[in-house]
């Protein structure tokens, strides 16, 4: 098991969402909200056992909001009336306080694992509270104050294909399969991510045959090209009463004889013979 934490945070971004239906997710142009220096994130949840016959018999389980905090430099003021729905007058760049309305946003910033690898991050729709702000006699001394802003983000209405499910939003390790400045051009989703991974054109196995024993297990690997793949592997044994295969690719032997564990993933199939013997 490999320990990781999070660390940095940059690149603050939101775009507007236009519609959230059972068709379409859709949004305006991406901005800049501000620089940032902290960010967490809290989602509510509760966990509750129900009694049947005095005893626990059901677990219920409920997720709630998320709560996103950041820290940040003092947000532009066509910014500020852009995310909190207020006014700003575009002749004299005059900020109105007043009644808010704010609209649903997205929001997507850059973060990282202690390992150094970069998580790019949107959150699908949240809405944003006017952000606190500190002022302080000017003094001379370097002390300064930000705003603290707080989102507050819930499940889309929209089902996503790849999963049939709603989404508050998706973390995509940096990589291969989308470089960060294509990621951010817009809000991303499960789906318009899946439409950019690479077609499966090979599949191969290791061991390509072999022989397990009863009580033992026998793990095969597969290898899917090229590697930024991302469809799973579907595993099958042809005679269950010989050996079983698990999604993992582990063979697990039932009774002496033979049998053929076939793997498929893309339209490509690839097949190893094993032998199961007595122990």
């Amino acid at each position: 098991m490999v320990i990781e934490e999070y660390r940095g945070i940059r690149g603050l971004k939101a775009a507007i969402l236009l519609s959230d239906t059972s068709e379409a997710l859709t949004y305006d142009s991406v901005f800049d909200i501000a620089g940032t220096a902290t960010l967490t994130r809290a989602t509510e949840s509760s966990t509750e056992a129900h009694y049947y016959d005095n005893i626990a018999a059901v677990v219920i389980e409920g997720v709630g909001a998320d709560t996103v905090t950041a820290d940040v430099s003092a947000i532009p003021l066509d910014v500020l009336a852009k995310i909190t729905g207020q006014y700003i007058d575009a002749a004299t760049g005059t900020f109105v306080e007043g009644n808010a309305n704010p609209p649903y946003l997205a929001i997507g910033y850059v973060t990282e694992n202690t390992a150094g690898q970069e998580m790019y991050v949107w959150r699908h729709k949240v809405k944003a509270a006017i952000p606190d702000s500190t002022h302080g006699t000017k003094n001379n001394g370097t002390d300064a104050n930000g705003q603290q802003i707080v989102f507050t983000g819930v499940d889309t209405v929209h089902k996503f294909t790849k999963t049939g499910k709603s989404a508050k939003g998706v973390v995509q390790p940096a990589g291969d399969l989308i470089s960060e400045s294509a990621f951010f051009a817009a809000p991303q989703d499960i789906d318009t991510l899946n439409a950019l991974a690479p077609a499966v054109t090979g599949l191969s196995l290791s061991p390509t045959s072999g022989t397990v024993a009863l009580g033992s297990t026998l793990t095969i690997t597969a290898t899917v090209t090229p590697s930024g793949a991302t469809t799973p592997v579907v595993w099958e044994s042809t005679n269950t009463a010989i050996a079983t295969v698990s999604d993992e690719g582990v063979v697990t032997p039932v009774a002496v004889g033979g049998v053929t564990i076939k793997a498929t993933c893309g339209g490509q199939t690839a097949l190893v013979s094993v032998i199961v013997t007595a122990e």
